[in-house]
């Protein structure tokens, strides 16, 4: 075999588009421009010609091309086209819903971060006003004297919204960025059907129909929906919701199951390498942030105020569910990928609770591993110093100097 220099070649580019470009009469200019050029990318695997030459045949066959590949089930050449949107005024389950399906990148606005007041109702305001002002005072008082550079007072704010939010509803309006391919807007497009016509769907989804309805309904809008690309053959469907409940494994795979928030499953499921999916409990039950706990009146306050928050419904929500919602997860991947999210989320600035969750998987795993004496056990054991700032093959690049977040025994 004679190896040659690596050569990139540019063969395409997305470009923005802009709703004034698109007037109802180019509705299918894109899907078209789709097809030709998905007809294009499937000579490529038959031809010994390059891709300059190729762009040299017929539109014709390409674009005949293009439809035998999907009938044939061959849809991977409809990933090379990407399309970002703009979606404002989803809820924040049904965002939930678009980042479980694999593939896709997406920016959305964090509650952590941002506040807005004209999505709340006049009752969601004044709880999250309230808790705000009490997370505000616990930060400071337990930790700005020891730590005042660190915990400075946009710190502090931040971290108390950051808690406050867990009393909104999963069902507030959000806004997102959202990025992925002609092929998995399709099968988007698909799986949110088999879930609208689906007459025993679960309370979660059964919120989500309206929402399912007016996503399909602007991709309708877009003309790039195509029914030879709608169904994989496969009996796919939405992986979010699961009620079965697997057996735990640790090895050089995994499979867990435990208790976390949604807002907690939110962060988590964002790591793409691993997979995750949840159900509802019998009984509603409720994370309290920890700094809580340390009044126990306060704890009560936090609880009741859950439940009043789970009974704010409407004409359009009968089932209202706060963040704070406990639900049943399933979480599995190999264990190198379980390693990756150790370095992203065992951080002070991670959120505690999907700290104090990874670290609650990291002992189980590590315990199980030395039962089974697996080579590997040793190595997972130096992730239980602290922090990832700990760990001998991370590096760290902003230095916290906060003691607590370090040895992972702050309550914030």
């Amino acid at each position: 075999m004679n190896l040659k220099k690596i050569k990139l070649n540019i063969i395409a580019s997305t470009q923005p588009t802009y709703e004034k470009d698109l007037g109802e009469q180019d509705s299918t200019k894109l899907i078209s421009q789709y097809n030709l050029y998905s007809g294009l990318i499937a000579r490529n695997c038959v031809t010994t010609k390059s891709f300059n030459e190729i762009l040299m045949e017929d539109t014709a066959k390409s674009l005949s091309r293009a439809e035998n590949v999907k009938e044939s089930g061959h849809h991977s050449v409809f990933d090379h086209e990407y399309l970002t949107f703009e979606i404002d005024n989803l809820s924040k389950a049904f965002a939930m819903v678009l980042n479980n399906e694999k593939f896709y990148n997406t920016t959305e606005k964090s509650m952590r971060y941002t506040v807005n007041y004209d999505n709340m109702t006049n009752e969601e305001k004044e709880l999250y006003i309230k808790w705000q002002a009490y997370f505000e005072k616990l930060i400071a008082d337990k930790y700005q004297a020891d730590y005042p550079n660190f915990f400075t007072d946009a710190k502090i704010r931040k971290l108390a919204l950051e808690n406050a939010r867990y009393l909104l509803s999963i069902y507030s309006p959000t806004s997102m960025v959202y990025t992925t391919s002609v092929r998995q807007l399709n099968y988007l497009y698909n799986f949110l059907n088999k879930e609208i016509e689906n007459e025993e769907s679960n309370a979660f989804y059964r919120q989500l129909k309206p929402s399912f309805e007016q996503f399909n309904s602007e991709l309708e809008r877009y003309g790039i929906i195509d029914e030879k690309l709608m169904e994989d053959n496969k009996g796919r469907k939405l992986s979010l919701y699961n009620d079965y409940k697997a057996k735990e494994y640790y090895g050089d795979v995994y499979l867990t199951n435990y208790e976390a928030s949604f807002a907690c499953l939110a962060q988590a499921h964002r790591h793409r390498t691993l997979s995750y999916s949840f159900s509802l409990a019998k009984e509603l039950k409720y994370y309290c942030p920890p700094i809580l706990k340390m009044n126990e009146e306060l704890v009560k306050e936090w609880l009741r105020d859950c439940e009043y928050a789970q009974s704010l419904t409407n004409k359009d929500i009968d089932y209202n569910l706060p963040q704070a919602t406990l639900v049943n997860v399933t979480e599995s991947g190999t264990l190198d990928n379980f390693i990756l999210k150790m370095k992203e989320r065992k951080c002070t600035f991670a959120q505690l609770e999907i700290n104090n969750k990874t670290n609650g998987i990291l002992n189980a795993y590590q315990k199980e591993l030395s039962k089974a004496n697996h080579p590997r056990a040793e190595e997972l054991a130096t992730y239980q110093k602290g922090a990832r700032c700990t760990f001998n093959d991370y590096k760290c690049t902003n230095n916290c100097k906060f003691k607590e977040g370090i040895n992972e025994t702050r309550q914030i």
